[in-house]
């Protein structure tokens, strides 16, 4: 009697402990089964032709960045979709190489030099008043822009 009291208790506290992780458990099933359709459906996009028509520009406003400009671009013609044409570096009243290390990693550059209105801000503000412009033009080149900070 003692034995089976004994096995009982460890039986209860057995399906207790199963109670209280099923939560968890039905909730790490659910984030496996998100994580493999989201891969699954990632996958099934980037095979359709609307993805692949679908461009951004990539604007790095860079103030005498010429040390670490370079891997910063080739970050990001690491990611998918985006092609050397696509990433514009704004080289910000530099006063070192930024500009030649930016063209240098395939960058193409728009140079502004401004002492009076210095900033990410007014680099921006260029950036986009000229990609605009071209924009409005026949090439309507990009969907949407992307800002990178030159020094990550």
């Amino acid at each position: 009697m003692l034995v089976e009291l004994g096995t009982t208790v460890w039986i209860l506290c057995g399906m207790g402990l199963v109670l209280l992780t099923l939560p968890g458990t039905v909730e790490l099933l659910l984030l496996t089964l998100g994580g493999v359709w989201s891969h699954v459906q990632r996958r099934h996009l980037s095979e359709d032709s609307c993805l692949s028509s679908f461009r951004i520009a990539v604007v790095i406003p860079a103030h005498n960045e010429e040390l670490l400009i370079q891997r910063c671009i080739g970050s990001v013609l690491a990611c998918e979709h985006v092609e050397p044409e696509d990433i514009v570096v704004v080289a910000d009243n530099c006063t070192d190489a930024t500009a030649e290390r930016a063209r240098e990693a395939g960058a193409r550059v728009l140079v502004r030099q401004n002492l009076e209105q210095r900033g990410k801000g007014y680099a921006l503000a260029f950036a986009f008043t000229q990609l605009q412009a071209e924009r409005e033009g026949p090439s309507d080149r990009w969907d949407a822009y992307a800002v990178v900070d030159a020094d990550t």
